[in-house]
């Protein structure tokens, strides 16, 4: 049987901000699409480590394949990039990877391990420093919780219309009562003559309550929009169609196709490492309806928009008569 808590309100800042940072984590995991993984690594532990780690470390522990975490050390090589990462693992032990060589060879031969990241800059930050999407979640978690709670706060607010004020603990538990019954959202309250009498009661509610409300309604959906906007996903959450023109689409489209490019290339050249480094056969694909290239689906088209087609480009004719037309039509006449 489902169990159905009770409700506290939303304004808990601290566990709207787990919520939503869990919740934004999974939707960016979910994107991703490992195949043909070996039996020893874990699918969920990848992704959650690359999404929020920006690095993850391919190497064997007893002739199997893991995908494990750690950080990067060791004598940096000619190209000042580290060439160990260290795996403190508490089941399968401590381990050295090596990773790169020194004189900056590509070649996996002599290698212990393969180091994938989710962009380039990930492969050279220490775990002291939050990688990957970490910082992007952790930001636009923060500013959905803070807005949800002001929602909530505004809400209530405009349920509660006026203020009581009493010179004794009875009066003012009595107006305590009141004020709490209106929160919980009962409509009216009986109160005896003698209490309103010994109560002053003043106006409290602030004018323009529903316009607060509806701004962060929109800046909800906004913050959400962003976000996406941030990972390259085309994601449309105007409740008003309008009109983009092709300049500004194209540069949109550019910049956030930027970014895709560059997840999605960096995640790939590690795992086509990683293939030929332990003989796997690894693939990695990102959802494609998450992931759109053009803005096609979201711009209003150029030919029509709201309903009103375009005709510029359309062949006008002459409306009026040339001088062959007004011969034949002089003949018509005369017969």
């Amino acid at each position: 049987m489902l169990m159905i808590p009770e409700y506290h309100g939303v304004c808990d800042v601290e566990s709207m901000f787990r919520y939503y940072f869990t919740t934004l984590t999974n939707k960016v995991c979910s994107l991703l699409e490992f195949k043909n993984l070996p039996d020893h690594v874990d699918d969920k532990f990848l992704k959650s480590t690359l999404v929020l780690e920006g690095k993850i470390c391919f190497t064997q522990f007893n002739q199997n394949v893991y995908a494990l975490d750690g950080n990067i050390g060791g004598e940096p090589n000619c190209y000042k990039e580290p060439t160990l990462f260290i795996i403190a693992n508490p089941v399968l032990g401590s381990k050295e990877v090596k990773i790169r060589h020194k004189d900056g060879s590509n070649s996996v031969d002599g290698l212990d391990g393969i180091l994938v990241g989710l962009t380039p800059m990930d492969l050279e930050l220490p775990k002291a420093i939050h990688g990957g999407l970490y910082r992007l979640i952790y930001n636009y978690a923060g500013l959905l919780a803070d807005n949800l709670v002001s929602l909530n706060c505004a809400q209530i607010n405009s349920r509660v219309q006026v203020a009581y004020v009493g010179d004794t603990e009875a009066l003012a538990n009595t107006a305590e009562k009141v004020l709490k019954d209106l929160y919980n959202g009962k409509p009216y309250k009986v109160l005896q003559q003698d209490i309103l009498n010994k109560l002053t009661i003043s106006p409290v509610a602030a004018s323009g309550a529903n316009t607060t409300i509806v701004s962060l309604i929109e800046a909800h959906a906004q913050i959400v929009s962003d976000f996406y906007s941030e990972l390259g996903i085309s994601y449309n959450s105007n409740r008003k169609r309008q009109y983009v023109g092709q300049a500004e689409a194209a540069m949109d489209t550019g910049m956030l196709g930027l970014n895709i490019d560059t997840i999605i290339n960096t995640i790939k050249d590690g795992i086509d490492r990683v293939n030929e480094l332990f003989g796997t056969s690894i693939e990695v694909n990102v959802d494609e309806n998450a992931f759109e290239s053009e803005f096609n689906a979201d711009i209003a088209d150029t030919d029509n928009v709201d309903g009103i087609i375009d005709r510029a480009d359309d062949t006008i004719k002459d409306v009026v008569p040339d001088d062959e037309d007004e011969k034949e039509a002089a003949e018509d006449v005369s017969k």
